[in-house]
């Protein structure tokens, strides 16, 4: 009986317990894209024609390696996307506007918001 209780409490836990995790990965990536766009907004001081950079390489700061999300392409004008790797939440992306700071993307545990390319 111990058993049966203790396995009915663990399967009402367990996905709980994996959305709470998926949520602090979404925050992971939420400080990466924020580090970025502050990055971003340094170089775009810096520069003569005031443009964001279209290469990480050209920013004073390195993106860490990611474990759970990958880049969702390159950087571009308005925004740039992470795209979660692997488990429940595969091809779910996280994203952030260069401009504003807006934070789009479809990963769940985190936000559900538009598309980046409503970004100004």
């Amino acid at each position: 009986m111990v058993v049966i209780v203790i396995g009915i409490l663990a399967s009402m836990a367990m996905p709980q317990y994996l959305r709470v995790t998926e949520r602090v990965r979404g925050v992971e990536a939420i400080q990466i894209l924020g580090a970025l766009r502050g990055a971003q907004g340094r170089y775009r001081a810096q520069s003569a024609s005031a443009v964001f950079a279209t290469a990480d390489t050209d920013l004073d700061t390195v993106a860490p390696t990611m474990k759970y999300w990958n880049n969702a392409g390159t950087f571009n004008a308005k925004t740039h996307m992470l795209l979660r790797t692997s488990g429940t939440y595969s091809t779910k992306s996280l994203g952030i506007c260069w401009e504003n700071g807006d934070l789009c993307g479809n990963f769940d545990p985190v936000l559900t918001s538009p598309a980046c390319s409503t970004c100004p």
